[in-house]
């Protein structure tokens, strides 16, 4: 993806960056230049206080985002889904 910087050093961050990552307008943001070399480099903008909803631990990603739903049950979401999973694999949803 690409975008360009306006005359005023501004840049335009895609709706669907910002939709997926739950910016919105007055969320501040941290930037962060990671130097290669004498001339080059990146910049990360990050939600300020927002950890990566996913993160690498070993092998495996873990969630360590929030829930976007107050009541929301992932032990019973899971259960759901596997009892579903079960009651296809069973031709009982036919």
């Amino acid at each position: 993806m690409e975008v360009k910087i306006d005359d005023y050093g501004r840049i335009v961050i895609p709706k669907e960056v910002r939709e997926r990552l739950g910016i919105e307008s007055g969320t501040a943001l941290e930037v962060r230049v990671d130097p290669e070399g004498d001339t080059g480099g990146a910049i990360t903008l990050r939600p300020k206080g927002q950890k990566p909803p996913l993160q690498k631990k070993g092998e495996l990603l873990v969630h360590s985002g929030a829930l976007t739903e107050g009541d929301f049950d992932v032990v019973e979401q899971l259960r759901a889904q596997r009892r579903e999973r079960a009651r296809r694999h069973a031709g009982l949803d036919r």
